[in-house]
């Protein structure tokens, strides 16, 4: 006990010592915490996502760069999911936020863009609503919104009328067509995404092949093994890199 009341004097004493030693534990903590949230979200337990054990996640690769796992452009990913028997289904999504306005207050939120397949290739259902049609993954349908259940309870009340109104996003009305269920999230493992609306592309974007800022997830096909598709998917690479050699 002396010893500890002789710690806490001299602590009391070298303030800016004390400030920095809580605060360096403080952040350290802080760190520890969100790698066990993403941890326990993506490997101890299970996806909350229809046969997980199907999902895979698709990466472009460059070897003379020595990247293993890169983003993919838009006309790529036409490719990837017009060529190959390999997947029952893929979709794009990047990373993008909002600023949400109530009342003349902005809120910054986290959300992403998401082709309309992406629900399929999960297999989740909206809790309320519905998800994107196949129709809205083209130009002219971008405002459009389905909400995560956390955003639905925390920031509407849970409004059972929500879908149908619009909400303010980036000074844009946005439709709200549907609401997730509570332990949905994506990208995977990924609490902070409060909404989807949809990755719409056209076929003016399709030739930007160097511009690669989108992620893809696939659900394999029924009786196709990971080695499968990964030859399948290495000959598909091919024939790009022949046909685009400048880009691939």
């Amino acid at each position: 006990m002396n010893t500890l009341k002789q710690t806490l004097r001299s602590l009391l004493h070298a303030k800016g010592f004390t400030s920095v030693v809580v605060l360096t534990l403080a952040i350290a903590i802080g760190a520890n915490s969100a790698i066990f949230s993403v941890l326990s979200a993506v490997v101890l337990r299970p996806l909350p996502y229809d046969d997980p054990d199907e999902l895979v996640m698709v990466w472009e690769s460059n070897e003379s760069q020595g990247l293993a796992q890169e983003p993919t452009s838009s006309a790529t990913f036409v490719d990837w999911r017009e060529g190959t028997s390999a997947f029952e289904s893929m979709a794009a999504y990047r990373y993008r936020g909002f600023t949400l306005t109530f009342d003349d207050v902005p809120t910054r939120i986290a959300s992403a863009l998401v082709t309309p397949s992406l629900f399929q290739v999960l297999g989740v259902e909206p809790l309320a609503g519905r998800a994107f049609t196949e129709a809205e993954g083209r130009p002219g349908n971008e405002r459009l919104a389905i909400l995560s259940h956390r955003s639905w309870q925390n920031r509407f009340g849970s409004d059972p009328d929500l879908i149908g109104q619009t909400i303010p996003l980036d000074g844009e009305p946005y439709t709200v067509v549907g609401v997730m269920p509570g332990d949905f999230t994506f990208p995977i493992g990924d609490t902070e995404a409060e909404v989807w609306s949809p990755l719409t592309m056209s076929l003016e974007d399709l030739p930007s092949r160097p511009h690669r800022s989108y992620s893809t997830i696939g659900r394999l096909a029924d009786g196709v093994s990971l080695e499968r598709a990964r030859t399948d998917m290495e000959s598909v690479a091919g024939r790009i890199a022949q046909d685009f050699p400048d880009s691939n």
